[in-house]
């Protein structure tokens, strides 16, 4: 996303600007600290 929006893309510069990454990053790490909870079979 951030690549992306250094390289001009308009929808992606956008997300970061309203910090969306950040809420991205934090929803990731959420789910690698509580993995064992989810399962995927």
């Amino acid at each position: 996303m951030r690549t992306q929006a250094a390289s001009g893309h308009e929808g992606f510069a956008s997300h970061v600007a309203a910090r969306h990454d950040r809420v991205y990053l934090r929803d990731i790490a959420h789910i690698e600290a509580n993995s064992a909870q989810y399962s995927l079979s």
